[in-house]
């Protein structure tokens, strides 16, 4: 059985990251949508407030239970004002059952890791201790990361 990436994208950079992890691994990818104005000024400033405030609509996302089947997982998004995008965290919210091997991914247009972002994440997704990987836009946008991602998918034993 494949495992599973749930990746919630806002201007499409965790996605390229999510559908090229796919293709190396042949697991199935399970969109969580935020709905409301995608990128450009209104969106980001929509979004930024929806961050800090965490209100908002719950997103459009995949059920509960899509990765529990799985014998490993991703959760993957962008980095929000220094957290994990708004709408992952509402889908973890759901205590959705993950498989014990979980690996967290976050995109940035910072290079410096964003530690505390990833402590939330694996907080609500219930890992302490979860292989990491942290790309830049322009990183995943030039088709880098190789080193990088090889050693998250050894790491996460994919």
């Amino acid at each position: 059985m494949p495992g599973a990436i749930l990746c919630h994208s806002f201007t499409g950079t965790t996605l390229t990251l999510c559908e090229r992890l796919t293709g190396e691994t042949g697991a199935a990818l399970h969109r969580i949508e935020a709905g409301g104005p995608g990128p450009g000024a209104v969106g980001y400033a929509v979004w930024g407030f929806r961050a800090v405030t965490g209100l908002g609509g719950a997103p459009e996302a995949p059920p509960a239970d899509a990765a529990a089947e799985a014998p490993w997982a991703v959760l993957a998004a962008p980095v929000w004002i220094g957290r994990a995008a708004l709408p992952l965290r509402r889908w973890l919210e759901r205590a959705p059952p993950l498989p014990d091997r979980l690996g967290l991914i976050l995109t940035s247009d910072s290079p410096r890791h964003p530690d505390p972002a990833f402590t939330e994440l694996g907080r609500l997704a219930g890992v302490e201790d979860a292989p990491r990987l942290h790309l830049t836009r322009k990183t995943v946008e030039t088709g880098g990361g190789d080193a990088e991602i090889a050693a998250f998918r050894e790491a996460l034993g994919v």
